[in-house]
């Protein structure tokens, strides 16, 4: 098991959702913290999907062998932005 693949994308996966509820964050108008959960939800589901593929890409094509290493980083990048979610967007949510 590649363990560092696993721990690059939920480091990568976090920053990235940290920088995705900074910018989706509402600026002074109402709007439906639900809303913005669900939205926060499918943007980490979709880049953790979109990261993991590219990794697999990647390593298939310079080494021309499929491995679990974008499995891994996928995996870890989902793992990373849920929990990066969960903490920065807990005030939203209870607002």
């Amino acid at each position: 098991m590649d363990w560092r693949s696993l721990i690059f994308g939920m480091v990568l996966g976090s920053c990235v959702t940290s920088a995705l509820i900074w910018m989706l964050l509402p600026r002074g108008q109402a709007s439906d913290p639900r809303a913005l959960v669900r939205q926060i939800g499918l943007s980490v589901v979709l880049t953790a999907i979109l990261g993991g593929l590219a990794r697999t890409a990647i390593e298939y094509g310079s080494s021309g062998v499929l491995t679990m290493a974008g499995v891994l980083f996928g995996t870890g990048w989902l793992i990373g932005g849920l929990l990066a979610s969960w903490f920065l967007a807990g005030p939203v949510r209870k607002s």
